[in-house]
């Protein structure tokens, strides 16, 4: 009989299998599941060399995947000051304050998670109300779904985007009637010149839209960075997420994730993809087929292409059919043509890889769905 290198027992297996939905024990070898079945069974395939693991009644169960997540960017979050739960302005000043003084030589205070109603239902966040609960740092709050921020004054002006600047099509810096930034500021062309005022890191946001760090980076800065990697695969373990889309892209958070897995320490299979925004032309994605050749490992794969067809609705950059109801006359903008996206979708199908949009407006998910259909019909013909 086949011996077994690790025996999980003692819990309430959850084999999600309809036919045998619960099981007593596991047996594994090597990366495979032997037998899920029932405790004595398993225990014949114990020898001298197997690990018992005693689950004490917890519950044992496959490992869950995590299909969109930003693995650099959420666990360099880890580090930042989390609002998740903060609401109001006397709120925000006890949780600020305090990571102030713990952070006296940073040049931008960064918080994460922040709430579109921070302040209450129906009040917009501005650089006047962030003024009164810290006035002399510049910080920024960022929301949950990262495609809008809000900056005090002190940030705004020492990014050089108090008095506005234009950004790239489907990104804004709100401006007040006064001509001055109100201090919300919506997707990431938008919200980089403050972020540029950080003190260190920053690397993590360029897998957003496909950037390399360029030269100058040191040995110390990417030891940091492979610590971070590392912080952010254990906290996807402790949840259960054993498998990961990582929806950043670029080849330095590759080359971290190979190191990893050259190190053993690639604890979730993690998959990387490759980014076509709108200024590339079609031909770029001769690196998405070059990157579904290269990383084909157990732990490590790609096959994936990933484009941004819009933002959200929230911050009024979601595409839509018909006008916003608060802002007539508005309905948002496409970051692809209809025309571009379908030969785009015509040729990932072609390459024999995977194509993910975000695409969040009706408009936006229609011509999505016309370029599938546009791929599909390739077939068809």
């Amino acid at each position: 009989m086949t011996k077994a290198d690790v025996i999980i027992e003692n819990g309430r297996m959850l084999t999600m299998n309809a036919v045998v939905p619960r099981a007593e024990a596991v047996a594994l070898r090597g990366r495979a599941i032997l037998v899920v079945r029932g405790r004595d069974k398993i225990a014949a395939m114990a020898g001298p060399d197997t690990r018992r693991f005693d689950a004490q009644g917890n519950t044992v169960m496959p490992g869950m995947v995590e299909a969109h997540l930003h693995l650099f960017l959420g666990a360099a979050g880890l580090r930042m000051l989390h609002l998740d739960t903060v609401r109001g302005a006397a709120a925000l000043r006890d949780r600020l304050h305090p990571y102030a003084a713990a952070n006296p030589d940073a040049a931008l205070l960064i918080c994460k998670a922040a709430d579109y109603t921070l302040f209450g239902d129906g009040v917009a966040t501005t650089r006047h109300l962030l003024d009164e609960v810290l006035r002399d740092r510049p910080f920024i709050l960022i929301a949950g779904d990262h495609h809008t921020a809000w900056a005090n004054t002190a940030a705004l002006e020492r990014a050089g985007v108090l008095q506005g600047r234009d950004p790239p099509t489907g990104n804004e810096i709100v401006m007040a009637s006064d001509g001055t930034a109100t201090g919300e500021l919506h997707e990431q062309a938008a919200i980089d010149p403050v972020l540029s005022l950080r003190s260190s890191g920053g690397r993590e946001n360029l897998g957003l839209m496909g950037l390399e760090p360029g030269d100058g980076l040191t040995a110390a800065q990417r030891d940091d960075d492979l610590r971070v990697m590392k912080e952010g695969l254990e906290y996807c373990a402790s949840y259960g997420f054993t498998s990961l889309h990582n929806l950043d892209r670029n080849l330095y958070q590759h080359a971290l994730l190979r190191d990893l897995e050259e190190r053993g320490e690639l604890i979730c299979r993690t998959e990387v993809l490759f980014h076509l925004t709108p200024e590339k032309p079609l031909s770029a994605l001769d690196e998405a087929s070059w990157m579904h050749e290269a990383y084909r490992s157990d732990r490590l794969r790609s096959g994936r292409i990933k484009m941004f067809m819009d933002g959200v609705i929230d911050s009024g950059t979601g595409f839509l059919v018909g006008d916003y109801a608060d802002r007539p006359g508005w309905s948002g903008e496409a970051l692809h043509s209809a025309e571009h996206f379908a030969a785009a979708a015509i040729e990932a199908d072609r390459r024999g890889v995977q194509i993910s949009v975000h695409a969040i407006g009706d408009a936006s998910v229609r011509r999505v769905l016309d370029g599938y259909e546009a791929a599909q019909g390739q077939w068809r013909t």
